[in-house]
Order: structure tokens, then C-alpha cells, then sequence
């Protein structure tokens, strides 16, 4: 996790170096101007020093991720997207998706390796398959990014670009990413419904 975060910075010292870095990123972070991704990061972050440190951030992060969460679970216009984005462990939207090889499974990163500690099989219970490998789902994480940049600009959510941005992360190596998938299905479902209502007129 820390060489996630720090990237070739991780090599350069002791733990005390490490968390000086970590520290020194955290103080010139502002959450107010992050993608969904940079925050997620930013709160492993935090995570990773003392509980006491960056208190009133680490109140702002949580506020924002957690404020997002509830948007996306409210948000008329997502409801059946967020039905697609929910993590079967915790039965909360994905914020911090991370993909189960080689299942193809997405869930959250908090909620996959709170269950690796004790399990070695993937949490579907369709395909119990051991677990190979866990990576963040890149394709999920820009489609979030996409959402949250929407949601933090205030405007009426245009799935049209949230589709554009699905389709863009479409992959064809291993493993198959069902949540993103279902997330196109159900994309170009919801776009068309809404078309064929403007048509039809009032």
C-alpha cells in the first residue's frame, strides 16, 4: 500500500522517512480541488499516521466521501446505476473500487481486505474462487471520477459522459470486469428510456 501511494518514494528510507513524506503530502493536499481517486488516496493517507494528526482534513475528507456516498445512493437520475456500484460486503456504493482476480469482481478496498485477513476466497458466493491477486479497478475509478466531478459541479448529472467514460475503460485482458459491465448495460438502458420519454413527449 505504501509503495501505491509514495510510488519510488517508498524506497528512500525508514518508516520515520516514509511518514514524513506521507505527512508533507497530506499538509499540501486540498481536498476541495481532488478527483473522488485523490481523495480515496489522500484518506489511506491520513490513515496512515497518527489519529490525531490533520484532524480537521481528515474531517473534511471524510465529510466529502461519505457526502458523496449518500448523493449517489439519493440521486434520482443513479438509482439504478448505484444499484450496479454497490459492494456486496458492505452494502455501501464502491468509492475505492479495487477488482478480485480472477473472479472479476469490484469491491471497496477497505471492505476486500478487511475479508482477505481471514478468508482466501473471493466474497461472491457464486464462485467462492481463491484469490489470485487484488488491483485497483482503474475503469470504475475514472467512471466514479466522472460522477463526483458532475456531483461537485452542481449541475443535472449527464449519464451520456458517464457512459463515454465507461466505455473508454473497456478492457480485453484479464479478468473479465463484470461491475463495469453492468455498468455500460445499464448506462445505455437508462439513456435510452430517457430518450424514448422525450420523444413520446409530455
Amino acid at each position: 500500500m505504501v509503495s501505491e501511494i509514495l510510488g519510488q518514494d517508498h524506497t528512500l528510507g525508514n518508516k520515520g522517512k516514509v511518514r514524513t513524506i506521507i505527512s508533507k503530502r497530506i499538509e499540501a493536499a486540498d481536498p476541495d480541488n481532488l478527483s473522488l481517486s485523490e481523495l480515496n488516496k489522500l484518506n489511506v493517507m491520513l490513515g496512515m499516521v497518527a489519529e490525531s494528526s490533520f484532524a480537521g482534513k481528515r474531517r473534511i475528507v471524510e465529510e466529502k466521501i461519505a457526502g458523496f456516498i449518500e448523493f449517489v445512493e439519493d440521486e434520482e437520475s443513479l438509482k439504478s446505476l448505484s444499484e450496479i456500484l454497490k459492494d456486496v460486503i458492505s452494502q455501501d456504493v464502491i468509492v475505492d473500487p479495487f477488482i478480485v482476480s480472477p473472479a472479476g469482481h469490484t469491491y471497496s478496498r477497505a471492505a476486500i481486505e478487511e475479508w482477505m485477513k481471514g478468508k482466501g476466497q473471493a466474497p461472491d458466493p457464486t464462485t467462492r474462487a481463491p484469490i489470485q491477486s487484488i488491483e485497483p479497478n482503474q475503469a470504475i475509478a475514472n467512471l466514479l471520477d466522472e460522477v463526483y466531478r458532475q456531483h461537485q459541479a452542481g449541475a443535472a448529472i449527464d449519464l451520456q459522459k458517464i457512459l463515454d467514460v465507461a466505455k473508454a475503460g473497456v478492457r480485453s485482458t484479464e479478468p473479465t470486469d463484470f461491475m463495469l459491465q453492468n455498468c455500460i448495460e445499464v448506462l445505455d438502458e437508462m439513456i435510452t428510456a430517457n430518450n424514448t420519454h422525450k420523444n413520446d413527449g409530455p
